[in-house]
């Protein structure tokens, strides 16, 4: 959860990566996302809409480059999750809201690679989080 208004999108991973042999992977996946989420709903406008423009940037800047998302191999996802996933760790210390959007963009990636219902929640989670973020911001 965010503390003192602070994103702490990346509190966790390390534990995360440690047991994804040992647990589900979209259980996992799922969590980060939630968590991530959930932290959205604590911040401020401010905070709120740096996530939603970085979340909003790095997926059009990835479909501008790669065309849509939801036509890209399953390797190609993988791929450029863990790309995505780098940048938005590299950037968390500099912009650590919109680091949260670009790893939930990340997230999003690496679940449509998951053959697995809990994956495909968890695409749809986050589709319906930006549409709620979005109607909510206009």
């Amino acid at each position: 959860m965010a503390v003192q208004g602070r994103a702490e999108c990346f509190l966790g991973l390390a534990l995360l990566r440690k047991l994804m042999g040992k647990q589900d992977p979209a259980d996992l996946l799922s969590r980060e996302a939630i968590d991530i989420i959930k932290q959205h709903q604590g911040f401020n406008e401010e905070q709120r809409r740096e996530m939603m423009a970085a979340f909003d940037h790095a997926k059009a800047r990835l479909e501008i480059e790669n065309g849509d998302i939801q036509t890209w191999a399953r390797q190609r996802k993988a791929t450029v999750a863990k790309q995505t996933r780098q940048m938005a760790k590299d950037a968390y210390e500099f912009a650590p809201y919109g680091a949260c959007g670009v790893a939930l963009i990340s997230l999003y990636l690496e679940a449509q690679t998951i053959r697995a219902a809990k994956a495909e929640r968890l695409v749809y989670l986050i589709d319906e989080w930006h549409r709620r973020a979005s109607d909510r911001a206009s």
